[in-house]
């Protein structure tokens, strides 16, 4: 059973996290991947689409202050007229609304959030767009452990004008430094991260790897300009020896097809809640 759990998390023969399953019971193979996996799983530098020192500049991310009294979350960037409103409902997940901050009218829908509530990692403000009004943004991983423990959600809201399109993002494990400044635009671009494995490989065996994507919010919803980088979309063997090269396990029609069939790593409009509050 511990073998048939590491391969549905990717962990294949040539995979860090699943060296020695072979010698132990399948019981406790488990238990290393679940209790282990963390640390195993998290993105690894060594595999990042940069090697050290080449990290292009960073877009700068403000971390916002929960403002709520008492329960549920009040996030509002320093000297804007907007709020972010997120409070739990019914049944206990999390729903996310833009308002006024001077009288909490709706500047829009009110939003579901995806992952756990444990996972909450608060909320940001970033430029997205360039037009020079704040667009924010919510991290909600899934609190889980092993592999999944790195899976996370994004609720990005970007300005447009006179309102704000909202989208959701599924992304592994992101960080600060996956929010590029691209050359001398104005706007953030993310770098999406994706794990995937797949057995419809040049040699037939089974492998996994990171598939690094660019992502531009500049027209409100994400959409990939992997054009905009050299060397992107990148996929990276995940392996014992470091690499930031592409692999040379898959060949474009094998990297289309796995991408088609992954299990995570969409992106499109965020999902309005069905459930009402409290």
């Amino acid at each position: 059973m511990a073998l048939r759990w590491a391969k549905r998390l990717g962990l294949n023969a040539d995979s860090p996290a699943r060296a020695g399953l072979s010698g132990l019971t399948r019981v406790g193979g488990l238990l290393l991947v679940l209790c282990l996996g963390t640390l195993a799983w998290a993105v690894d530098l060594r595999y990042a689409p940069f090697p050290p020192g080449k990290w292009p500049p960073a877009c700068p991310l403000k971390a916002l202050e929960n403002t709520a009294p008492t329960t549920g979350y009040r996030f509002q960037p320093k000297g804007a007229s907007i709020r972010l409103d997120i409070d739990e409902d019914a049944d206990g997940n999390l729903q996310a609304q833009l308002v006024r901050s001077a009288n909490g009218q709706p500047l829009s829908a009110r939003y579901a959030l995806t992952g756990s509530t444990l996972g909450f990692d608060g909320a940001f403000s970033a430029e997205l767009s360039p037009d020079g009004r704040p667009d924010l943004l919510i991290v909600q991983r899934s609190g889980g452990a092993g592999l999944a423990a790195g899976y996370a959600w994004l609720t990005v809201f970007v300005s447009q004008g006179d309102r704000y399109v909202v989208s959701s993002i599924e992304s592994y494990d992101p960080a600060p430094h996956d929010w590029l400044k691209p050359g001398r635009a104005k706007h953030c671009q993310l770098i999406q991260t994706t794990p995937i494995w797949t057995d419809a490989t040049r040699d037939g065996r089974a492998h996994s790897f990171w598939v690094y994507q660019l992502l531009d919010f500049a027209h409100g919803q994400p959409r990939y300009v992997n054009q905009a980088r050299a060397g992107f979309p990148l996929w990276v063997d995940y392996r014992y020896k470091a690499s930031h090269r592409a692999t040379r396990k898959l060949s474009a029609q094998q990297k289309q097809a796995a991408w088609a069939k992954r299990d995570f790593g969409h992106i499109g409009p965020a999902k309005p809640a069905a459930t009402p509050l409290p």
